[in-house]
């Protein structure tokens, strides 16, 4: 989350609370009413999708003991695929060289095991046309070489991670967008029509109401969209 996004869900939240506070002259016009509820539901939506950005959905290379799992296993799927290959072929020395088992792999000190990672992905990619028929698909080598860039530190976040956390970025952007949108639209009209009946409440709204700090702008309710 920007600055500016920072600044604009503290506004969405001041303006919360003094619909809160408010709450006797919210109840009484049923539109102002759905709206605050449906704003309330959008804030909520904002923070939950900040939490899961931070955590790093599919980020594991935040966890090294977790990435070696994920490269691990597909070591042995891709060493699986070349000893089949080796086999029919009657390659011994590729067999020789792709002779990895589960075990042997997870048991590989950590300074030997992004050379054999490195050492299978290029065999993989060196006979992968025959590799496709033995189940191998060319996803799985991409996944194989991008957490070894990561693992080698050539990379610092695999391709899924940013994909996953670009979707969640999008999904709080359209949040954003909603809510903006819904004190634009509705709520800022409702409130004010109350600025005669309702001073108090009409002042309060409008200094809630305004974004202040960097990445913001001030929103006054002579700027308001009709």
């Amino acid at each position: 989350m920007t600055q500016g996004d920072e600044n604009h869900l503290s506004m969405f939240q001041s303006v919360e609370t003094v619909l809160n506070e408010n709450s006797s002259i919210v109840e009484a016009i049923p539109a102002l009413k759905e709206a605050k509820v449906e704003l309330s539901g959008l804030i909520k939506g904002i923070k939950e999708e900040e939490a899961k950005i931070k955590k790093g959905t599919g980020g594991v290379s935040d966890d090294r003991d977790g990435l070696k799992q994920v490269i691990a296993s597909l070591i042995y799927e891709v060493a699986c695929c070349l000893q089949s290959h080796a086999d029919k072929s009657k390659n011994v020395e590729l067999l020789a060289k792709s002779n990895y088992s589960e075990s042997k792999i997870e048991r590989l000190r950590i300074q030997e095991f992004g050379v054999v990672g490195e050492v299978i992905l290029g065999l993989a990619q060196e006979h992968k046309a025959d590799l496709l028929n033995h189940g191998l698909e060319e996803e799985e080598l991409d996944d194989l070489k991008d957490y070894l860039d990561v693992w080698n530190g050539k990379k610092d976040t695999p391709r899924k991670a940013i994909l996953v956390r670009k979707s969640l970025n999008d999904e709080q952007d359209k949040l954003f967008r909603t809510a903006e949108d819904l004190l634009k639209r509705q709520i800022d009209n409702l409130v004010e029509k109350q600025r005669k009946k309702q001073p108090d409440f009409h002042r309060d709204y409008w200094n809630a109401r305004k974004v202040i700090g960097s990445g913001g702008r001030k929103v006054t309710h002579e700027e308001k969209v009709a």
